[in-house]
């Protein structure tokens, strides 16, 4: 699902990164000895982990079902796997636009994550679309 033609390299690598939770997050950090008190930086209210960030954070949620609503599918997935089978028989051109859908929020959600953190911001989840 990652690496397709109509998606961009550096997308795909991005979003095979976050997938296989080897993205530098706060847990990460805290692994290699760093002494950080993890929070998520868009809800704040969990830990920092890719999952939460990706799936379960308010934020993700917000764009999730704004992307589930314009594609006329119910949002109950929480995983790549999940969200992929969503469009697993729809037509050839709309399981495309699907997928680079979902890929596009998942870098989407991760560069939100990043200028919350690096710059200080707090826009709203749709600050990035």
């Amino acid at each position: 699902m990652l690496w397709n033609s109509y998606i961009c390299p550096r997308t795909a690598a991005l979003a095979w990164k976050l997938c296989h939770k080897v993205a530098a997050t706060e847990p990460s950090a805290q692994r290699k000895g760093v002494k950080l008190a993890s929070m998520c930086p868009c809800c704040r209210n969990n830990v920092e982990e890719i999952t939460n960030l990706l799936w379960e954070c308010s934020h993700a949620k917000k764009l999730w079902d704004w992307v589930s609503n314009r594609f006329h599918v119910q949002h109950n997935f929480n995983s790549l796997p999940q969200a992929k089978a969503k469009m697993k028989n729809g037509r050839t051109l709309l399981s495309h636009i699907w997928n680079a859908a979902i890929i596009g929020g998942l870098v989407g959600l991760w560069k939100h994550r990043n200028r919350m953190i690096f710059e200080a911001r707090q826009e709203g989840i749709f600050g990035f679309l």
